[in-house]
């Protein structure tokens, strides 16, 4: 990639985030889920990479159900965006992220860790929002 590329991209998410900072959490979730679902209609070689590695996964799913699993991965980083920019710029308080994450096995990991010298290693699947479990944490 050009750097000239990588500045205009960096300074347009810059600009993102700084509107986004100013909205209202309605408008963050709104704005995100309407740029992924243009980002899946505009970004054609995304999509097909994206329809083609649902096809390998799940080849005995009909490609109408593959496409609405492909929508639903885009809607769904659309939320992941909104949430986390809402983390970064204070809009979700700790109490909020609490609720927002199971973190019903998080009191094992903490004995782990409280019982070692080394530190500990976590390693997680890519299920929901998984940044936010670092905020959690």
């Amino acid at each position: 990639m050009s750097p000239l590329r990588e500045q205009i991209e960096y300074t347009l998410t810059k600009a993102f985030f700084a509107f986004l900072r100013r909205c209202p959490a309605p408008m963050i979730y709104g704005t995100c889920r309407a740029m992924s679902a243009l980002f899946y209609g505009l970004g054609l070689g995304r999509r097909r990479i994206t329809l083609k590695n649902l096809a390998l996964a799940f080849p005995e799913k009909p490609p109408r159900e593959r496409v609405k699993l492909a929508r639903g991965a885009y809607d769904h980083f659309g939320q992941m965006i909104a949430e986390s920019a809402m983390v970064l710029s204070g809009k979700i308080n700790r109490d909020q992220l609490i609720e927002m994450v199971d973190g019903s096995e998080m009191q094992k990991l903490l004995e782990l860790e409280k019982n070692t010298e080394a530190g500990i290693l976590a390693i997680t699947g890519h299920l929901g929002n998984f940044e936010l479990m670092s905020h959690y944490t």
